[in-house]
């Protein structure tokens, strides 16, 4: 009777340790990926993403020809957020630091203190050289509107 509860024991473990190794680990998304120039009908926004392997992270937006008069393709302005990140499956949980924007109007580069997440309710996946990330949008800003799913792709960078 003690060799079957030991056995039984060995056979439990052997097969807990079985199930363990085959848990979907996600690829961690170390890397800088730059999405696809978007084209509004006013301006042309360009995203990028940067996950360093200490856990920070920067996310950048710029923007073009969004001034009246200014040639499409030139600079308007840019926001980066500052941060750190950490996953769990194929969440990723950010905890932004500081927000570094500038405009071409203002001239002046501004940094200041930032606690909202670049993107809400972030899972990603990386297909081959690309990492895709799915998030919550608010078109109207939190106060207007009900969220939305939106899907943004973006390309292992050179």
């Amino acid at each position: 009777m003690k060799a079957l509860g030991l056995c039984s024991s060995v056979l439990a473990l052997t097969f807990s340790v079985a199930c363990a190794g085959t848990t979907d680990l996600k690829p961690s998304p170390a890397g800088s990926w730059v999405a696809a120039l978007e084209v509004g009908r006013i301006s042309s926004n360009q995203r990028s993403l940067t996950f360093r392997s200490d856990g920070s992270f920067t996310s950048e937006i710029r923007g073009y020809g969004l001034y009246e008069g200014q040639p499409e393709n030139e600079l308007s302005g840019w926001e980066r957020i500052e941060g750190t990140y950490s996953t769990e499956g194929d969440q990723i949980y950010w905890k932004s630091a500081r927000r570094i924007w500038w405009d071409l109007v203002d001239g002046q580069q501004i940094a200041d203190p930032y606690i909202f997440d670049p993107y809400l309710n972030a899972r990603y996946e990386i297909k081959g050289s690309q990492f895709i990330l799915r998030y919550t949008i608010y078109p109207f800003g939190y106060l207007y509107g009900n969220p939305e799913p939106a899907v943004t792709v973006f390309t292992l960078a050179p």
